[in-house]
C-alpha cells in the first residue's frame, strides 16, 4: 500500500534513511508508525530535520505527545503547509 502511495520509499536506503526517521518518531513518543507511515510514506522519505520540523509543529498545535491523536496531528502537518494548517484550526 505504502508503494503505491510514494514510489520514493522503495529507493529509500533502509540503514541511510529510514531507521533514523523511526527513532525520531518513536523518541517523540508517535505511537503506531507503521500506520502512520503507510498512510502517508512520503514521511520517511523526508530529511532528519523537515521530520524534526513537522514534529515540532504538530506539537505547536498543542498535541501532547503521548495523546493518540498526534500521530493524525503528524500526518496533517507533513502533507499541508503551515499556513494550510492554520486556516483550517
Amino acid at each position: 500500500m505504502a508503494a503505491k502511495r510514494s514510489r520514493a520509499i522503495l529507493h529509500a536506503s533502509l540503514e541511510r534513511v529510514v531507521e533514523h526517521k523511526i527513532a525520531l518518531l518513536r523518541q517523540f513518543g508517535v505511537r503506531d508508525i507503521a500506520t502512520l507511515c503507510s498512510n502517508n510514506p512520503k514521511l520517511l522519505t523526508f530529511s532528519l530535520e523537515r521530520v524534526k520540523e513537522v514534529l515540532l509543529r504538530a506539537e505547536e498545535l498543542g498535541v501532547p505527545r503521548n495523546s493518540r491523536m498526534f500521530k493524525y496531528v503528524v500526518a496533517a502537518v507533513a502533507c499541508n503547509s503551515r499556513e494550510k494548517v492554520a486556516a483550517k484550526i
